[in-house]
């Protein structure tokens, strides 16, 4: 693509003047080299941290804690299904605050998996519930969100709030009840499936 755009004028070159190395093949591979040295080295600090935080949760029994503390209010609520509807909503607004998937799912199955398998929705049913939390990959520091707003030459504040927003929020009520009904049904027709092959799942998706 980077070639494409170089022989159809689209860009004056694929390096700035002070780093091309003066090859277009070489300058193509050290973009390359740089642009993947600096995100992985953001991600991967992003996903340590998250990971140390959640394993360290589970380490001191916080989400043990956290579901003994949210358990009783919720089953005089007595409707399971309509809480892991609503803990999905919560899951993909905090997905706007959390860019990385495997970071949001991490500290999602220390908070909200021990609650909804007390509440007595199968570990499946909670697994898809966080694996699905990042249906979409919008929001303010989204890659997709950056690169769109800056081809339309538009605040990234404004491309946000003004267009993807809104279609958010209609995928995510929409996504909510499909969630309810068929994991829902799923947990009604299918054997309980173990919880460690559940969490792999989970992390997998």
């Amino acid at each position: 693509m980077m070639f494409i755009a170089y022989e159809a004028n689209w860009i004056d070159a694929i390096l700035v003047e002070s780093q091309s190395t003066g090859v277009l093949v070489f300058d193509a591979m050290d973009i390359v080299r740089i642009t993947t040295s600096e995100n992985i080295v953001n991600l991967g600090l992003m996903i340590m941290t998250c990971a140390g935080y959640a394993k360290y949760m589970e380490h001191i029994g916080a989400g043990t804690r956290l579901a003994h503390t949210f358990i009783r209010p919720l089953y005089r609520l007595n409707r399971p299904y309509i809480v892991l509807a609503l803990m999905f909503l919560l899951n993909m607004g905090l997905s706007i605050c959390v860019p990385n998937p495997l970071s949001l799912a991490l500290l999602m199955m220390v908070t909200m998996y021990p609650v909804l398998l007390r509440l007595g929705v199968s570990p499946v049913g909670a697994a898809a519930v966080i694996a699905t939390g990042h249906l979409m990959d919008v929001g303010p520091g989204a890659v997709s969100t950056l690169l769109i707003a800056k081809t339309l030459n538009m605040p990234v504040p404004n491309y946000f709030v003004g267009y993807q927003l809104r279609l958010y929020f209609l995928v995510a009520i929409v996504t909510a009840i499909a969630h309810f009904f068929w994991q829902k049904y799923r947990d009604r027709v299918e054997e309980p499936k173990a919880i460690d092959a559940c969490l792999w799942y989970c992390l997998v998706c």
